[in-house]
């Protein structure tokens, strides 16, 4: 199997990120894993980057964040020029089971899925290994 270059967790939990960091490295599910705690982070690296190659190949976004909450980020994220060119696998992934979080997941047209946290080691394994 071919592992993916970069993935990047966008959390505000620093619990879920250590977990799925370790749980990442472990498996050797990628080469290198961007973190940041919060949209605004995220979306100013996003804007920042000017070798498409230091862009992840899978983004985890949770929604509910301070400062810029993954709405937000999803909003700026999409008006990115090389959005959805680049072939970023992004999933949605929070503890939130409302059906209108699960449904305006769905309006971005490059959501892959809404996904409930936690994920299980195996869920993990299988999604890196659709992006790969």
């Amino acid at each position: 199997m071919r592992k993916i270059a970069t993935a990047c967790i966008i959390d505000d939990d620093p619990i879920y990120q250590y977990t799925m960091k370790k749980i990442i490295e472990k498996y050797e599910l990628c080469n290198r894993i961007l973190e940041f705690k919060n949209g605004l982070e995220a979306i100013n690296y996003f804007k920042n980057v000017n070798d498409k190659n230091l862009l992840p190949e899978l983004v985890f976004v949770d929604i509910n964040m301070p400062v810029m909450d993954g709405w937000g980020f999803l909003q700026h994220f999409m008006q990115l020029p090389y959005i959805p060119e680049n072939n970023m696998t992004v999933y949605v992934a929070s503890s939130s089971v409302d059906i209108a979080d699960m449904n305006k997941a769905k309006s971005f047209s490059f959501i892959r899925d809404y996904i409930v946290k936690p994920l299980s080691i195996e869920k993990l394994k299988h999604l890196f290994s659709k992006a790969a």
